[in-house]
């Protein structure tokens, strides 16, 4: 999704910052867009870290002016009852999806208040409106990035700043081969990539990423 959301913005022409915490996929990401003849800066950064996140924004900021459009969409995706799951995987959960958002927000923020313009994406689900089993500290940290979100929108709006929440329900993004399975490995992943691959339950990333860009112009 973030892939096809920078091919989008650089054919509109925007200046476009990637980050990622893996290095080889950071590189592909460039070269497809660099393919495309599209020129991005790409930064590795473990949002996780608020220090890396911290040092990003600084990177873009002198290398590419002040940040006008933020879109968190870093994720993962542990798969599995309960009783499989640890607290390190909650607490990986609520690393990336909940203090990763608020690491990069924190960061752009004194910016755009001086400016007295931006806008802030987080990138949610549906399984931050609607529990799912089998998925709790994905969707525990789903919850916690939506009222996060939602409350800045009340919050900032007033000084100019524009925070949109974003909960889709299945996309087809590959995710089956990056979730991390646990408990019966093999049927936890077969219901998983049936319900990733029907039309009927999940959209393409591209009508995510028309549907995202609509709603942040």
């Amino acid at each position: 999704l973030g892939l096809v959301l920078t091919r989008r913005l650089a054919l509109l022409g925007a200046k476009v910052a990637i980050l990622a915490r893996d290095e080889e996929g950071l590189a592909r990401a460039r070269e497809d867009l660099r393919s495309r003849r599209f020129d991005v800066l790409a930064v590795r950064c473990d949002v996780r870290d608020r220090s890396q996140v911290q040092a990003a924004i600084r990177t873009v900021t002198q290398a590419l002016g002040p940040i006008d459009v933020l879109i968190n969409n870093a994720g993962v995706l542990q798969v599995g009852p309960m009783e499989t799951m640890i607290q390190e995987d909650y607490e990986d959960a609520m690393r990336t999806h909940f203090w990763g958002p608020l690491h990069a927000t924190l960061a752009v923020l004194p910016e755009m208040r001086k400016r007295g313009r931006g806008r802030i994406v987080n990138i949610s689900s549906l399984g931050g409106k609607i529990a799912s089993p089998h998925m709790l500290p994905y969707v525990a940290s789903k919850f916690a990035l939506v009222g996060l979100s939602e409350g800045m929108r009340t919050e900032l709006l007033q000084e100019g700043i524009t925070v949109t929440t974003v909960c889709p329900g299945l996309m087809r993004t590959g995710s089956p081969y990056n979730a991390f399975f646990k408990g019966r490995h093999r049927a936890e992943a077969n219901w998983f990539i049936l319900a990733d691959s029907l039309p009927v339950l999940s959209m393409s990333v591209e009508s995510a990423a028309s549907m995202i860009l609509f709603a942040t112009r």
